[in-house]
């Protein structure tokens, strides 16, 4: 949550790591969010993109019969870029 411009570069090989890189950037976001520190309107971008990437995960991880080393199919890909994307794109105040 730096409000850099650089895009991330994340290694989504496995359900496993796309599900600790995603959680990793979401501590950030709700550490920033719980202390008051992001609007509204970024929360609630933040929240559907996450709704979003987590529905394709869930969906993924029940096509891979719930094996967490299974490959990430790369609409899984997709959503955890955009939602890792938007949480670095986002401005937060010291």
């Amino acid at each position: 949550m730096t409000g850099c411009e650089s895009q991330p570069t994340t290694s989504y090989r496995t359900l496993n790591q796309t599900y600790v890189n995603v959680s990793w950037q979401m501590t950030g976001y709700r550490n920033a969010a719980y202390f008051g520190r992001l609007t509204l309107q970024q929360r609630q971008a933040v929240d559907q993109a996450y709704a979003d990437y987590k529905a394709a995960f869930d969906h993924a991880l029940q096509m891979a019969g719930g094996h967490m080393n299974a490959p990430t199919p790369d609409y899984v890909k997709d959503r955890a870029n955009e939602l890792i994307r938007l949480i670095s794109s986002i401005q937060v105040p010291p």
